[in-house]
């Protein structure tokens, strides 16, 4: 899922920016160390947890975002809009995005921030992240439904009776559960 995610966040920008074929393998493999870098880091030095570090669709939207206003800028320009151009702007202002977020965090405004929010107030933008790759995930679906309805139906089985598959009768009545499935109803969709 991890691969799968990287390369539809990095491929949804690369086409959007007007890159090729090579430009999506040069950004694909690129964000693959950066994510695996920041993986090592996280292990080594933060919270010591077996974290995958990738990229979100959080930026996503900002990315789309410059990229649909350098486009409209291109009439007005004389020199065209090259997917170079895009990749150095989108790429500063994610560098710059996330050392105000680097700041923040460690600073401790974040937690301050934090308080201030209710679960009310960041449903709305969970859900609309959550809910981006959407669009082209369905379209997949639709191309082979044959292979889709078997995804959906395992990720349905997966969601709702792994939990269920853990528990065991014991000697004594009470249930007990596998060490394997021990986390199956946190972690539902593996």
């Amino acid at each position: 899922v991890f691969v799968g995610m990287t390369a539809l966040v990095v491929s949804t920008a690369v086409d959007a920016m007007g890159g090729g074929k090579a430009d999506v393998a040069r950004c694909v493999s690129a964000a693959l160390l950066a994510s695996g870098l920041g993986t090592l880091l996280n292990v080594t030095f933060g919270s010591r947890l077996p974290l995958m570090q990738g990229p979100t669709f959080v930026h996503c939207f900002g990315v789309l975002g410059i990229v649909a206003y350098r486009k409209s800028q291109q009439a007005e320009e004389e020199a065209a809009v090259t997917f170079e151009m895009l990749a150095r702007e989108v790429q500063g202002a994610l560098i710059s995005a996330s050392a105000a977020q680097l700041f923040f965090g460690a600073s401790g405004l974040a937690r301050c921030f934090a308080r201030l929010l209710s679960p009310v107030s960041l449903a709305p933008t969970i859900l609309a992240i959550g809910l981006t790759p959407f669009a082209s995930a369905l379209q997949g679906v639709l191309h082979c439904p044959e292979v889709g309805a078997v995804q959906m139906a395992g990720i349905l089985l997966l969601s709702q009776y792994v939990g269920a598959l853990g528990r065991r009768p014991s000697e004594n009545g009470a249930s007990r559960r596998l060490a394997w499935l021990a986390n199956a109803e946190t972690y539902s969709v593996i």
